[in-house]
């Protein structure tokens, strides 16, 4: 990802929940920006809210919300 980056590159980067997997908070955190996605039905409001404190809401570009994808668990 640093080489993309160092060439001007921009990387977008798929992580679990930094809530849920906290391994993933460091690359957060190493990001410029973040885009919070939330699945309905599956993700709950306390965990996103803890999300955003977590890696700081001015990191953030906005949000989206998904559709659960199938066999997807509530974390």
């Amino acid at each position: 990802m640093m080489a993309y980056v160092e060439q001007g590159d921009r990387v977008v980067v798929l992580l679990d929940s930094v809530v849920a997997n906290p391994v993933g908070l460091e690359v957060a955190l190493a990001a410029e920006r973040a885009l919070l996605c939330v699945s309905l039905g599956t993700s709950d409001y306390t965990s996103a809210r803890r999300t955003l404190d977590l890696i700081g809401k001015e990191r953030f570009l906005g949000s989206v919300t998904l559709q659960p994808t199938s066999g997807a668990s509530k974390k």
